[in-house]
């Protein structure tokens, strides 16, 4: 939710309400992934999510989003693919974990997958390094924006 902010408790328990209502009718792993989501949000967002929406009121007030925008798009695609990379391998170990070598096709995004060929193991790698490259490379973009706003913030902030 976030520390700090008075709307911090209430977006976070809206949206763990929501993840597991949700999550919970795909996949038996809808805890894990809760987890994941509540670790990273504390290694990267000390302040929550409110306090992600929070920061940008500024940048917002004063027009200047739209200099952050594009650089969050290019985060978009690197983000997703580690993100659908993720979520394969979470979904294959679960399957492992339930069956004796795992050999059962498994369902995600409407699609069925056979966790034993090689190929879809190859495409995860696939996507695990090429998203994490992007987001390496798109998180240095969007420090750069940040500068920027952060510099034409302090220049039209009256003193």
């Amino acid at each position: 939710g976030g520390i700090g902010y008075f709307s911090g408790p209430i977006i976070g328990a809206t949206l763990l309400t929501t993840l597991q209502l949700y999550l919970s009718n795909y996949t038996e792993a809808w805890l894990f992934y809760q987890g994941i989501i509540f670790i990273l949000i504390v290694m990267y967002a000390p302040t929550g999510i409110a306090g992600i929406i929070y920061c940008h009121v500024p940048a917002m007030k004063r027009g200047l989003l739209g200099h952050l925008v594009p650089a969050y798009l290019k985060g978009l695609g690197p983000l997703l693919l580690l993100t659908v990379s993720i979520v394969f391998l979470v979904e294959f170990i679960f399957n492992w974990s339930g069956q004796f070598y795992g050999t059962d096709p498994v369902h995600i995004f409407g699609v069925t997958w056979n966790p034993v060929g090689p190929i879809i193991w190859l495409m995860m790698a696939v996507g695990f390094g090429l998203g994490g490259m992007g987001l390496r490379y798109s998180i240095r973009t969007v420090r750069e924006s940040w500068a920027e706003v952060n510099t034409l913030l302090s220049e039209r902030s009256p003193v």
